[in-house]
């Protein structure tokens, strides 16, 4: 029994490496703002969730496309000038869908976000030039990451994810990515490939070390 138990375990080992790509850090750099009259990321990060063992950043390569996100809700916590969120519908191309304007949104009035398969998330420059700006860097000007994410893992806010934006080209950007920071907390994550993977051989796992008791009673 311990035998077909190892053999099962094994295959689920070799077969979350074939399921799970392979992944370096890409963590876009953030800079503290220029602006006296604006706050660094790192500060509203602190007043907003804590010190920095209560959140992580996301790597940057995963945040392009939210996939597996069917429902959910945004709020703005920090603007530093007036913006206009939203979202694209699909892995890319697609037509701005705003969801709040902010200000004159006051911060803390929270938006649903539409059941959607995958979407990115997007902002409108407020330069006057009608530049959007989204989460798929390759659709960007100059091929800019203009959002970066990180994810609460302590206190009330505990996996909801932040994402916090550049809202200028990136040949004019001061990069500080406190332009705009909101909230998002997703109603229902789908689990990914991998974890699926993982559940069902956990339960044949179950499933044998069950069926070996019943033949020994």
């Amino acid at each position: 029994m311990k035998k077909q138990i190892l053999m099962v375990l094994g295959a689920t080992a070799l077969l979350l490496g074939s399921v799970a790509p392979l992944s370096y850090a890409a963590l876009t750099p953030y800079f503290p703002t220029p602006h006296p009259t604006e706050v660094d990321l790192d500060i509203i990060l602190a007043n907003l969730f804590g010190p920095p063992s209560n959140y992580v950043r996301i790597d940057d390569s995963l945040d392009n496309v939210l996939a597996g996100w069917h429902g959910g809700s945004a709020v703005a916590k920090y603007a530093g000038n007036v913006q206009n969120f939203g979202y694209f519908a699909g892995s890319s191309g697609g037509t701005f869908t705003s969801l709040m304007i902010v200000p004159p949104t006051p911060l803390g009035t929270w938006f649903a976000i539409p059941d959607m398969p995958d979407f990115r998330f997007g902002i409108n420059s407020p330069d006057g030039s009608g530049v959007f700006f989204n989460s798929n860097a390759v659709e960007n000007p100059f091929l800019g990451d203009h959002m970066i994410s990180f994810e609460v893992t302590s206190g009330p806010s505990a996996g909801d994810r932040i994402i916090a934006w550049e809202d200028l080209p990136f040949n004019v950007s001061d990069r500080d990515y406190n332009d705009l920071v909101v909230q998002i907390s997703p109603l229902n994550p789908i689990p990914e490939p991998a974890t699926l993977v993982l559940l069902g051989l956990g339960s044949m796992v179950l499933g044998l070390v069950t069926s070996r008791r019943r033949r020994r009673v």
